[in-house]
């Protein structure tokens, strides 16, 4: 059995409220400080202005 790393999709909420997709998949491999500085580059290269929130989707 295989026990690879799980992967999440983290999602500007900014952008696809403005009807854009903008994220990326990410390996939760790491600590939580790693998850939040992905998290804050993909909101900073947003292509909405004032982007801030954000979700995580996962798949199965």
């Amino acid at each position: 059995m295989s026990h690879e790393a799980p992967q999440i999709y983290i999602a500007c909420l900014a952008a696809y409220n403005a009807g854009k997709l903008h994220g990326s998949w990410v390996t939760v491999d790491g600590d939580a400080d790693d998850l939040e500085g992905e998290i804050k580059k993909i909101i900073a290269t947003s292509p909405e202005p004032d982007a801030e929130e954000w979700a995580i989707h996962g798949a199965t």
